[in-house]
Parts: structure tokens; sequence; C-alpha cells
């Protein structure tokens, strides 16, 4: 018997950019997650993680969105426990659906904390 080949990890996030586009009602549910993010930015660059299927563009253009693979809609391709960021020069970092994922939590907020200006904000939402 033969088996389906599983699915590459660029074509899961494409699937989930495909339901996204296609599903009004997942797009305003969202809005109000987004919405709540938007009050807890500072003013500044703000670098996505884990953007996966590139959702919060659409809210926030200026944003860096990035994951720890290459797909054409994000910005850069980086893992959060190693940010290619000089320290000081980020104003915000997102993460939405993405602590969870992270192997050592503690390494990316030594991160955030090196890159994060004075002031700077890790704004999280987390499903658990």
């Amino acid at each position: 018997m033969a088996f389906p080949l599983k699915k590459s990890p660029q074509e899961i996030l494409a699937e989930r950019r495909g339901i996204w586009k296609s599903k009004a009602v997942i797009r305003k549910l969202y809005s109000r997650w987004c919405d709540a993010i938007g009050k807890a930015l500072r003013p500044g660059k703000t670098l996505e993680l884990g953007g996966g299927s590139g959702n919060l563009k659409e809210y926030f253009p200026h944003v860096i969105t990035s994951d720890v693979i290459f797909v054409p809609w994000l910005d850069a391709v980086m893992d959060g426990h190693r940010l290619p960021f000089k320290d000081l020069s980020l104003d915000n970092i997102v993460l939405f659906d993405v602590l969870h994922h992270l192997a050592a939590p503690a390494v990316f907020f030594e991160e955030a904390e090196r890159t994060l200006r004075h002031g700077g904000r890790v704004v999280i939402v987390e499903p658990y």
C-alpha cells in the first residue's frame, strides 16, 4: 500500500493563505485581534516572527514579516532565536500564535531585549 507524500511546509502555508483569502469570517475574527495588536504597538520599526500565511501585513503594511522558511509573500527568513538585527534597532516584535512553537523561548526574549530600543514592545497573541 502506497502512502501519499506529506505536504511541504511551503505547501501548508500556501494552503492556509488560500483559506485566509477565501474565508471572510476568519478575517473578521482576526481583525479584532489585529486591532488590539495595533493599539499595543509603539511607532517605529516592527518585526513579525512566524508570519506564516502573511495575514498581519494586510493590517500593518509597514511590518517586516518573517518565518523560518521561505515563502514569497513574506519579507524575510529568520529564526527568533538569532535575530539578524543590530542592537536597539527595533521598536516592536509581534508573535501571533508563535511563542509556543519556539524551542527556547528564553533565548528569544534575550534576543528581543537586545534588539528592541528602550521602551520597545513584544506583542504576543497565544491560543493557550
